[in-house]
């Protein structure tokens, strides 16, 4: 989680409770990350205040760099945003965003064995 750095909203270390009072930017439902925060602060008894539900990385972070709420984005996406140098990391004792990505294919894939593992590495660097 992410929040400006010069008009924190939140402790550097926290936990998921105490942020449910903040405002948020977020992207629209349907994303696993928002899911998961929402069922992260569900399990409390608390709900998100959503602030802003909109698209884009890069639109989201300029908005918590003004200050207007906490951000969620995977660190790897933090390290490459425009606004990098105007936000702090959050970091949250109790909550944490995990993805799994699974590449189905049958036993034998007979000619496409160097396209299935290709695809499989590919993915495996990008994460």
């Amino acid at each position: 989680m992410v929040q400006c750095k010069r008009k924190p909203l939140t402790d550097r270390h926290t936990d998921i409770e105490a942020l449910a009072n903040q405002p948020w930017i977020l992207n629209p439902q349907g994303c696993g990350y928002r899911a998961a925060l929402e069922r992260a602060m569900g399990s409390t008894g608390k709900n998100i205040h959503l602030s802003v539900d909109t698209h884009g990385t890069e639109m989201q972070l300029r908005m918590v760099a003004a200050g207007l709420g906490l951000g969620l984005i995977p660190r790897k996406v933090l390290n490459r945003c425009s606004s990098f140098n105007d936000l702090t990391v959050v970091e949250v004792n109790d909550f944490s965003l995990r993805l799994d990505i699974w590449l189905v294919h049958p036993s034998q894939v007979g000619n496409l064995k160097q396209a299935t593992e290709l695809v499989g590495q590919t993915v495996a660097q990008g994460f």
